[in-house]
Parts: structure tokens; C-alpha cells; sequence
């Protein structure tokens, strides 16, 4: 159970369990400053109250006003949660693991024709199958040598060399099967990776009985030294008879849903777990409307969650049991067509994780929706002379200069107020030039503002570095409203210009000011996006329609109002189009739709 919140820090230590898993210190608005790992939670958290000279202890309780924790099953486990969990929230008294590097895993690359076997630290969506993670290293290192040397595959990463004439010297060690100069059929080397994929996975049941007849065979034939090596590989299975342990079995690709909701509005968090691992984290906000309940806001935010999402796990873990759950059971199986178990589990072991998930909505819900006090501080930190109530961020978006789109968010009091986002078309410049997109909309935007006498913002954002700010500047300056500050946010390091800091200024990772501009950034650029998607599929099905006999300008309207894309058009029948544009046309098109697809 979680630790009550009416007691203390030092009265919560005594209560957490007597076992192995990772411990998380969080200051008074909910944000993780500080992860630990321990074999024994109660013992390790009660240590922190005992007397000590260490100054990084005395600066976590100083800041810290609540602690939860995660069980894991062993130590081992223990280690990989706490790198996935340093690595995904960077708090500010973690001095080890910010960095991209994790424990390593085995990767069997299946996209290759003759698939190699390598050591990796990044999980990929690639068509590879991932083993691991492995602790200590060397562990995995053994494994890949293993595999060599029982399965021969390849170690060399990338496509195979052309015309080599003579293997390498992994082929005279009897640690490869030479398949770049054809020493081995593509069936035999396949079959060899089956087996490999066997091993990996610890299916001993399956493998053994295919050894032992390689094995009975060799001997056989008087091949003595096959049949040894056959052995060794049945003796080595038979002596570990488990599969590479990975962080969270219990998890194995599933995605973990957290709650929370205030006032109007609510936020999901989601942990998405592959191959027990943890690869990736994110939130989403929403308001609540006055005729839905908890459920309904439920669904329809985790239809918002995975609408742009591909990959879609086996099982989703939820905060609370769906009455309802059939009408987003059949959201899977209409728009992603894959049948998903939604489960809201009832076993302790489950319960960890989920109130983290929970305690991170929470805590997104308290970032998004900025207090006046975080204001404050934003206006403390740029040196602002007023409070930035009404803000303005800006970005561009195109590709080689193509379909270029502006977008203009507005978030007041700290919140998006989207019936004033706006998007704009670039109509002045040609080719790919951001600054010049950029002044464009500034132009367009303050002349028609000014025009109109409606409010002016109190901060202007624009994605970029010191280039885009001064850019901006000077726009405003030609209109008159250089007293608008404006500042600059570079993605690469996240680093903030302004007119006060134009050598740029590089805040804490984990600083809420940092993430309320990053979240205003990111909004611009997912609304900018969003129009230039819209318009390249758009001039994409365009030009397709180009060409077709009987489709001329009126029926390419036609089409083009009534079918978003191509893909809506190829998912309505032949009748439907042909009462809009006639048979005849109606046939020359699909006929073009059909010589398309063929040719991909």
C-alpha cells in the first residue's frame, strides 16, 4: 500500500515494505527529485533520518515533502527500473544515468536477409526482435558469443558485403556461417536463426529435441566433432533453462494508464512497456464536458492517446474498471483492427506501477494548468517587467521549403485558449527559409491585431535560437511594439534567448518555467503540423488526380471537397464515386487507383 499522506517523511519510511525496489522522493508540487533503488525499501528510506554529514541528503529531505516506491522482484529488476525511470523524469538530485545510455540487449535483426546478432542500448520499432536488458554487461557480450559459436550467425552489422570472394576469420574460428560468400543457404542460416530466437527466448522444450537429433544425426555419420558440439549446446541449455530475464515479465507489451482530474479538467499518463521494458512516457489533457462522467472523459482521452499512435500493445492497464468498455474495445477493432484486452487489475503486484502512473497524471495536470505563482516565476526568470497572462507562440513547418505553414497558439493564465489559435499560409517566400516564414506571420498577425485594437500578449515564443528572436524584433520594431518581449526557444539544448539573455540562458531540465515554455512550444509545432500534414495529403492527392481521363477541373473539386485524401476515396466503393463524377470517370480512376497499388 502506499505510504498515508497525513504522516511524516521519517513515519512513511517505517511503513514501506521489506523488499527489493526503487523509491521516489517528490517536493511539494508533486515532482520527482530524487530515484533510488534498495534491496530492502523499508531499510534503505529509514537510513535517510539517521545522522549524517552527506550534504545531497540533507538537500533531498529539505525539499522533499512525500515518498512512493515500486516493488520489483529482485535486485536485478530493481537496477533496470531505476536507469528507465532516471532516464524518463531527470530529477534534479540524480547526479548518474540523465544520459542516454541503458543496460544492453540483444538485437536479432530480422529485416536483413541473413540476420545479424548484435549488442545494442536502444529498443527501435525496426522489425528486430530485442532480448535483455542484461546486468552486468558481460553478460550479454557472452550470449552474442554463444550464439556465434552454436548457431554461426553473423555478428557484422549492416547488409552484407557484394562480391566477396573469401570469409573472414569469425568463419575460420567457427564463430560465423560465412553467408557473404554463399557458404550457406538462406533456408539453412534461417533455420539457424530459428533456433537462436529458441534459445534467446528460453524455450528449452521446443530446442532441446531439435539439438538432440542434429546431435543422434552427426554421430551417425561419423562426424564426431559436430556431434560434440551439439552436446555442449544441449549441456548449456539444459544448464540455464530460463530465458534472459527482463525488467517487468508481468508487463510484457502493455501500456500502464494513470488518472487524474481537477475541476474541468483531466489528464491520462501512460507508460508504454515492450518486452518489459519501459521505452517511452507521455501525457494527455483534456476538458471534461458537463454531460460526460469519469468513464466517458476516459475513453475519449484515450482515443485522443492512440488515434496517432501505431503500435498498440496486447493489454492496457486502467485506473478503474469501464462499465462500458465495448464501445472502445470496438475503437480498436474498427480504426487500428487489432483486438486489445483493457483490464483493470486487482492484484497487489499490479498496484505499484499504476499509482505511479496515477501520481505522474497528477503531477502533468499540475504543470499544464500554471499557477500564478509559476507566472511569477516566469516573469522573475526572464526579467520581465509585468506578469506574461496572455502569451503567443509561434512556428513554422514545411519540408525542403514545400507547403510551408505558420501557426500561432495563445495560452492564457497558463492554459491554451484554443478558439484563438490561428494558421497561416505562407504566401511570400519561396524555398525553405524559416526566418523569413517566421516575419511573415509576425507581420500578418500584430498589423491585423493593431488593426483591429484587440489585445496585444504579454510574451511572444518563437521556435528557434538567436536568429528567430532577432528576426522577430525587428519585425515589431517596423510596427511599432517593440515593447513586446519575445524570447526564443532552441530545441537542441533547450536553450532560451531573449533580449535580456542573448547570450542564451539554460535552465534546470527539470524547472517547471522550462517545461511551461516547452509545452507551449510543442503545442505551436503539433498545430502547425497538423495543417501541413493536412495540406501535403491534400496536393499529394492532387496531383494524382492529375492526368486521369475525364476528371477535369469541376470533378477534381468534386473529389477533392468530398475525400480528404486517398485513403478515404479507396475506402468508398465504386457506386458512391460514380454518382458524383459518372461511370465512365469513376471507372478510369479506380482503374488508376488499381495500376497505383500495384506498382507499390
Amino acid at each position: 500500500m502506499a505510504p498515508e499522506k497525513n504522516l511524516t517523511l521519517k513515519e512513511k519510511a517505517t511503513q514501506l515494505p521489506a523488499r527489493p525496489g526503487i523509491y521516489f522522493f517528490l517536493n511539494k508540487a508533486h515532482q520527482i527529485i530524487y530515484i533510488g533503488k534498495a534491496r530492502n525499501l523499508k531499510d534503505r528510506v529509514k537510513s535517510y533520518f539517521l545522522p549524517t554529514d552527506d550534504p545531497k541528503v540533507h538537500h533531498i529531505l529539505q525539499e522533499a515533502a512525500d515518498l512512493d516506491y515500486l516493488v520489483t522482484d529482485n535486485e536485478k529488476e530493481t537496477a533496470f527500473l531505476e536507469n528507465n525511470f532516471i532516464r524518463r523524469f531527470q530529477p534534479k538530485f540524480n547526479l548518474r544515468l540523465k544520459d542516454d545510455k541503458s543496460f544492453p540487449l540483444i538485437k536479432i535483426n530480422l529485416a536483413e536477409e541473413f540476420p545479424s546478432i548484435t549488442l545494442t542500448r536502444r529498443v527501435e520499432n525496426d522489425g528486430a526482435r530485442y532480448f535483455g536488458p542484461f546486468h552486468p554487461a558481460h553478460q550479454a557480450r557472452r550470449t552474442i558469443e554463444l550464439i556465434a559459436k552454436y548457431f554461426h550467425l553473423r555478428t557484422c552489422s549492416g547488409p552484407l558485403p557484394p562480391g566477396r570472394k573469401r570469409p573472414c576469420l569469425e568463419y575460420d574460428l567457427g564463430m560465423c556461417s560465412a553467408p557473404c560468400t554463399q557458404l550457406i543457404s538462406r533456408e539453412n542460416y534461417q533455420e539457424n536463426v530459428q533456433n537462436a530466437l529458441l534459445f534467446l527466448e528460453g524455450n528449452s522444450q521446443l530446442l532441446l529435441p531439435i539439438l538432440e537429433k542434429k546431435m543422434k544425426k552427426a554421430a551417425e555419420a561419423l562426424e564426431f566433432e559436430l556431434a560434440a558440439r551439439w552436446r555442449d549446446l544441449i549441456y548449456t541449455v539444459k544448464s540455464l533453462q530460463q530465458k534472459p530475464k527482463t525488467s517487468l515479465p508481468s508487463f510484457d507489451n502493455a501500456d500502464i494508464i494513470g488518472w487524474a482530474k481537477a475541476g474541468s479538467t483531466a489528464a491520462l499518463f501512460a507508460f508504454f512497456l515492450r518486452r518489459g521494458k519501459v521505452i517511452e512516457s507521455t501525457s494527455v489533457l483534456g476538458e471534461s464536458h458537463p454531460s460526460e462522467d469519469k468513464e466517458q472523459t476516459l475513453i475519449r482521452l484515450l482515443q485522443t492517446l492512440y488515434a496517432s499512435r501505431e503500435e498498440i500493445p496486447e493489454r492496457i492497464y486502467l485506473p478503474f474498471p469501464l462499465k462500458g468498455k465495448s464501445s472502445f474495445d470496438s475503437y480498436f477493432l474498427q480504426e487500428k483492427k487489432v483486438k486489445v484486452k483493457l483490464i483493470y487489475p486487482r492484484q497487489e503486484k499490479f498496484k505499484g506501477i499504476l499509482r505511479l502512473a496515477n501520481l505522474n497524471a497528477a503531477s502533468e495536470l499540475k504543470k499544464k494548468v500554471a499557477s500564478p505563482d509559476l507566472l511569477s516565476l516566469l516573469m522573475k526568470t526572464l526579467h520581465l517587467s509585468s506578469l506574461p497572462r496572455r502569451i503567443e507562440a509561434i512556428d513554422i513547418s514545411n519540408t525542403g521549403g514545400l507547403e510551408s505553414v505558420g501557426s500561432l497558439v495563445v495560452f492564457e493564465e497558463g492554459r491554451p485558449l484554443k478558439s484563438a489559435y490561428r494558421r497561416y499560409r505562407i504566401r511570400s517566400v519561396i524555398g525553405p527559409n524559416d526566418i523569413a516564414s517566421l516575419q511573415e506571420v509576425i507581420r500578418r498577425r500584430y498589423t491585423r491585431l493593431l488593426g483591429e485594437k484587440k489585445q496585444l500578449p504579454d510574451l511572444i515564443l518563437v521556435d528557434g535560437g538567436l536568429g528567430q528572436l532577432q528576426a522577430t524584433q525587428s519585425v515589431l520594431r517596423q510596427l511599432g511594439l517593440d515593447f513586446i518581449p519575445v524570447i526564443a526557444l532552441a530545441k537542441k539544448k533547450e536553450t532560451l534567448y531573449t533580449t535580456n539573455f542573448k547570450h542564451g540562458l539554460n535552465l534546470d531540465p527539470t524547472s517547471p518555467v522550462l517545461k511551461l515554455l516547452q509545452w507551449i512550444r510543442d503545442e505551436a509545432h503539433r498545430f502547425a503540423l497538423a495543417l501541413h500534414r493536412k495540406r501535403r495529403q491534400k496536393q499529394s492527392f492532387s496531383s494524382f488526380l492529375d492526368g486521369i481521363p475525364g476528371i477535369g477541373p469541376r470533378r477534381k473539386l468534386l473529389l477533392l471537397h468530398h475525400f480528404p485524401d486517398l485513403t478515404s476515396l479507396r475506402q468508398v466503393d465504386f457506386q458512391a464515386v460514380a454518382e458524383l463524377i459518372g461511370q465512365q470517370a469513376a471507372r478510369n480512376l479506380f482503374k488508376h487507383l488499381q495500376q497505383e497499388e500495384s506498382s507499390q
